[in-house]
């Protein structure tokens, strides 16, 4: 019963374990979205400011002082977006490393009931065994008491 008790403990340990690696790599997945999603937004704003520069080019005088503007918009976002691919990739070496750790974790758990079960098994076993040495003293107690009397 108390090694039952210990592994229902045990159990309970290795679920929360595991509920708290899921919630880190749902986290992570979140963030690597989101980043995903600013990435893409900044994209589209580096094409944009790219049509524009070429427009610009094209419009002569006013072109050049809109060029201007442009390429300092331009060089802002692209240093911008280095910012953010740089952001995605911690993103997702973070995404990947809850993931190898959620593997980890379940393979430890996996492990760990395997074994807690074995103990129960053998506990039982060993019980039992027990069991019939009792049974084997109480029949020999039984038969001295009656050959004397």
């Amino acid at each position: 019963v108390s090694a039952l008790a210990d592994r229902e403990e045990g159990m309970s340990h290795l679920d929360r374990d595991i509920e708290t690696v899921r919630a880190e790599r749902d986290e992570v997945a979140r963030r690597v979205e989101e980043t995903e999603r600013r990435l893409a937004e900044h994209r589209e704003l580096i094409s944009a400011l790219t049509t524009d520069l070429e427009r610009a080019k094209a419009e002569g005088d006013e072109g050049t002082r809109v060029l201007a503007a442009t390429k300092a918009r331009l060089a802002a976002a692209e240093e911008r977006n280095v910012e953010i691919e740089a952001a995605a990739a911690t993103a997702v070496r973070d995404r990947d490393a809850a993931l190898a750790t959620s593997a980890a974790t379940q393979e430890a758990l996996m492990a760990a009931a395997t074994a807690s079960k074995a103990q129960v098994v053998s506990a039982l076993a060993d019980r039992e065994e027990g069991m019939s040495h009792l049974d084997r003293d109480i029949e020999t107690v039984r038969a001295e008491r009656d050959e004397v009397a």
